[in-house]
C-alpha cells in the first residue's frame, strides 16, 4: 500500500517580497535549506524589483541550489501608486 501511494510534492516555492539585501539573502538561505533538506526549492523573483542585480542574484539563487525560479514580469503596486 505504501508504494501504490503517491508521494509528497517536493517542489517548495519561496515568496520574495522586498528588495533590500537582507531580504534576498533569506530567500538564497530558505533554497539552501530546502535544497539540503531534498526539497525542491522555486524562488518567485520580480523581475521590477531585483532589475540591474539580476544576473548577480539568479545565479546566487542557483548556488543555493534553486535549479528553477517563476520569474515574474510585472509592475510592483507600490511603484504604480507613486506614480500617480
Amino acid at each position: 500500500l505504501a508504494k501504490a501511494r503517491p508521494s509528497a510534492p517536493r517542489t517548495v516555492f519561496v515568496n520574495f517580497v522586498d528588495t533590500e539585501d537582507e531580504h534576498f539573502a533569506a530567500v538564497e538561505a530558505a533554497c539552501a535549506v530546502l535544497r539540503e533538506a531534498g526539497l525542491d526549492p522555486v524562488p518567485h523573483v520580480p523581475a521590477s524589483r531585483v532589475k540591474n542585480a539580476a544576473v548577480k542574484r539568479l545565479r546566487a539563487l542557483r548556488d543555493a541550489g534553486a535549479a528553477s525560479a517563476l520569474i515574474i514580469a510585472g509592475n510592483d503596486w507600490t511603484d504604480i501608486c507613486a506614480r500617480v
